[in-house]
């Protein structure tokens, strides 16, 4: 209500339920020209205050950054209403969907506009001699930490992100914002940077300093010890690596032993050994929606394991929500082959009942998912009372990984390849 009632917005609509950031989709009174970026970045600013209003009473999953507005076609596509004159969510959806893919799809390459319109976005103030000091560096990065992670729920500095709620594009968007801040701070004579510093935060930088104090500290070395000597970078390199190999020890030792009785008969027969059960997790995402999709529809699996976190809302109803937004239909929830599951892939037994863990040893064929996630999916596998010739497979996949690497001047694009 409080954006619709802005006087430059005719209507609008929010978009992302079932995702990691919600955005908004408005039609502006008067038409603009959706060819200029100048003139789409004029228009946010514009409303801007009306939508920092709407954050200040949204909680944290529902607030909306500003890369996350999507400006609609007043003209030559208005959004469809009601005979009382609400919007028809669902068809205008339709109509802007590919608008819409695109945003998270840039977003998850990190191609943010880098808009500062959040206070928690500017770069840290420059001291007297022109240069950013600690005390500016760490505010920075704490206000940037929580302003992507949410105001409203505090940031421990001292604590995995990740583990606080922190998902893939939270990190991209927080690695996007402090690199355009040093990027204009390089641009300063007296910051004594060289142009090209950018090129030593690689693009994961969040996923290998993964708490707030982690980030604050890197900041600071890059800036205060800018070129570094070589003992330094190889000191640095070395233990990047111990710290890989430590984890690799730590999660590769006391494997859970391959069980080689044959399953209960009396339970293997309700089960269609000669199909595939798949164990799929993360399925209100983006790339799970489709895959569960998929699986459902195929003859060749007999049922589908869907493992998500535990939320507030019910999982069926987030499931629902997630088709629903992609335009896939919600009646193949209700087939006799899925099976939703609450869970934590980190936890033992992926927290699960005992119960049902059992259930998935006596048929799991196949599953897909992060380390001691991976690890503990392969405890599953390995512990799988099946015979030998039909055991689980470990497949994972990424969204993210996938297109990190495409360039981004290009369009990607769909088609069929071999397979791996």
């Amino acid at each position: 209500l409080i954006i619709s009632s802005d006087p430059l917005v005719k209507s609008c609509f929010m978009f992302g339920r079932s995702r990691t950031q919600v955005g908004i989709a408005i039609e502006p009174y008067q038409p603009i020209d959706l060819s200029s970026p100048s003139s789409i970045a004029t228009f946010r600013n514009a409303i801007w205050s009306s939508i920092q209003q709407a954050n200040s009473f949204a909680p944290q999953h529902s607030r909306i950054l500003k890369d996350f507005v999507l400006v609609t076609d007043p003209v030559n596509r208005p959004l469809p209403r009601t005979p009382k004159g609400s919007v028809r969510r669902e068809i205008a959806y339709e109509m802007y969907r590919e608008d819409i893919e695109r945003i998270y799809g840039e977003a998850e390459v990190g191609l943010f506009s880098m808009d500062v319109g959040e206070a928690w976005m500017r770069p840290p103030e420059l001291g007297k001699d022109g240069k950013w000091d600690e005390k500016g560096v760490r505010e920075f990065v704490k206000r940037v930490v929580q302003g992507v992670v949410g105001e409203k729920k505090k940031v421990d500095p001292k604590r995995d992100l990740f583990k606080q709620g922190c998902d893939s594009l939270q990190a991209t968007y927080i690695y996007q914002v402090i690199l355009s801040a040093l990027v204009q701070y390089a641009s300063s004579p007296e910051a004594k940077l060289s142009v090209n510093i950018t090129s030593r935060i690689p693009n994961n930088f969040v996923y290998e300093h993964n708490t707030q104090e982690d980030i604050e500290d890197f900041l600071l070395k890059l800036i205060q010890n800018e070129k570094g000597d070589a003992a330094q970078r190889e000191h640095r390199r070395r233990a990047k690596v111990e710290a890989m190999r430590d984890m690799v020890r730590k999660y590769t030792v006391e494997w859970s032993t391959p069980q080689n009785s044959r399953p209960i008969p009396t339970l293997l027969d309700n089960v269609a050994t000669t199909k595939q059960v798949v164990l799929l997790t993360g399925t209100t995402g983006s790339l799970g929606t489709y895959l569960l999709a998929r699986l459902l529809q195929d003859s060749r699996v007999s049922k589908v394991y869907a493992l998500n976190r535990t939320s507030d809302k019910r999982l069926v109803e987030r499931q629902r929500e997630a088709f629903k937004d992609r335009g896939i239909d919600d009646c193949l929830l209700e087939r006799e082959k899925l099976v939703l599951l609450e869970g934590n892939t980190a936890e033992a037994k992926l927290g699960l009942e005992e119960s049902v863990y059992d259930e998935l040893l006596m048929t799991l064929t196949s599953y897909e998912s992060q380390v001691k996630g991976v690890r503990n999916l392969v405890d599953l596998a390995l512990t799988s009372r099946l015979p030998t010739e039909i055991r689980p497979q470990l497949v994972f996949t990424s969204s993210v990984a996938t297109v990190s690497g495409w360039a981004s001047k290009k369009r990607a694009g769909t088609g069929k390849g071999a397979r791996p």
